[in-house]
């Protein structure tokens, strides 16, 4: 993508087989959603051959916990109020504006947080376009021990009407989301776990909506938990409904 270039924070990752390129070309405005500024780090790939699969993480939009987050609400962390937190009217705004831009990406298919601002992200990204959208638990946040990242059944999420409310919610494939689902969202091993799901899959074009710790997470060289209790991320600054284009040569077997 052309652009202008901002950043310079290289994020090559090797892990199970797998070599990563990484360029965020997407910056959210945080103020206003139609505004953004695009850029990339170009690095170059270690290997030559693979499986080729290009993913877009795409942050979920500003939420209602963002915004208590922000204003320094001492009960952010634990207050049932934000409880799987809902997109904010702002990040509504910002989710919608990303129309244009993920339709010149190509996807056939996007993957989802199961978390409910992820899924209005998604629906609101995509609502004008015919790609399935799959949610699986493997791309939700890691923070377990906040209300805001504790998911909730199925048949909750189905009957939302934050979601309900949305014509694309129609297209969302909520197949993979077992029962408890969230239980295990710090488990470091999901990344992996995720890029060997897709490597088995026919796309080679992938978005992933997804939360700040996860998508700094896949961009890590070693996931740990130091990182995550530490927040030592490559990407500290990214934003509500940032994106971060990825690439992945997935290696065969030895």
């Amino acid at each position: 993508l052309k652009g202008n270039k901002m950043a310079a924070g290289n994020a090559t990752t090797i892990r199970s087989g797998l070599h990563h390129l990484a360029e965020i070309v997407h910056h959210a405005n945080p103020l206003t959603p139609a505004a953004s500024a695009v850029y990339k780090n170009t690095l170059v790939p270690k290997f030559t051959q693979g499986i080729e699969k290009k993913i877009f993480f795409i942050r979920h939009g500003q939420s209602e916990s963002n915004i208590a987050r922000m204003a320094k609400d001492p009960k952010v962390d634990t207050d049932i109020r934000f409880l799987d937190a809902k997109l904010s009217d702002h990040g509504k705004k910002q989710a919608a504006a990303l129309n244009a831009l993920v339709e010149s990406w190509g996807v056939e298919l996007v993957v989802t947080s199961p978390l409910t601002r992820a899924i209005q992200t998604a629906c609101l990204a995509f609502g004008k376009t015919k790609v399935p959208i799959r949610a699986d638990p493997l791309v939700t946040e890691y923070f377990g021990h906040l209300v805001e990242c504790r998911g909730r059944e199925v048949d909750l999420i189905r009957a939302e009407e934050h979601l309900l409310a949305l014509p694309k919610f129609t297209d969302v494939c909520l197949q993979n989301v077992s029962s408890k689902w969230w239980e295990n969202c710090d488990d470091l091993s999901r990344p992996d776990r995720f890029l060997s799901k897709i490597g088995h899959l026919s796309h080679k074009t992938l978005s992933v909506v997804s939360h700040y710790g996860t998508i700094n997470m896949f961009a890590m060289h070693e996931p740990s938990l130091e990182v995550l209790t530490t927040h030592a991320f490559p990407f500290p600054t990214f934003g509500n409904c940032d994106v971060l284009e990825t690439t992945w040569l997935l290696q065969p077997p030895h």
